[in-house]
């Protein structure tokens, strides 16, 4: 009963100067809200799931570290919690014991998580794994990485707090 009475209120007094207003923002409110809860809701995840990967590199790390392979090591991590993140990190398990190269398998789930920071920085791991560099030494600087660039972004944005 309230919407129609809103409605009727604002159809009869559309020429009003404050009723102008709504009815030049109602249509923008009505289009665009939906398409931004979604990309907010978007944006949300991938901050999610960013968060539990420091924690999923550091468990490859440990278990390299241990004397397992890495494919073995990421194998190793299914069993462990990485909230948002476990999909991800079963779909790069499950591609990793079906075969696919291990490149383009980390290369999928960088495009899984969403974020470009991390595509760009696996492949740095992938060209060190290629040259024959120590994957697990810049996979821990990479998850240092990772948990100190939100602090970093935040205090250059926030230089006086």
């Amino acid at each position: 009963m309230g919407v129609i009475f809103s409605l009727y209120y604002t159809f009869t007094n559309i020429t009003s100067p404050q009723n102008i207003n709504i009815v030049l923002a109602l249509p923008f409110l009505i289009f665009l809200g939906p398409y931004l809860a979604m990309e907010l809701y978007g944006i949300k995840k991938v901050e999610a799931k960013m968060a539990a990967v420091p924690r999923f590199l550091r468990d490859v790390v440990d278990n390299v570290e241990s004397g397992m392979d890495l494919v073995s090591s990421i194998k190793g991590t299914l069993g462990n919690e990485y909230s948002s993140l476990n999909e991800d990190v079963r779909k790069l398990a499950n591609q990793l014991s079906w075969g696919i190269e291990f490149d383009k398998a980390l290369i999928n789930f960088a495009n899984n998580v969403g974020s470009y920071n991390l595509r760009r920085d696996l492949y740095l791991v992938i060209e060190a794994r290629r040259v024959g560099g120590h994957v697990e030494q810049i996979l821990r600087e990479l998850s240092e990485k990772i948990n100190t660039e939100p602090k970093l972004i935040f205090d250059m944005k926030n230089p006086f707090i």
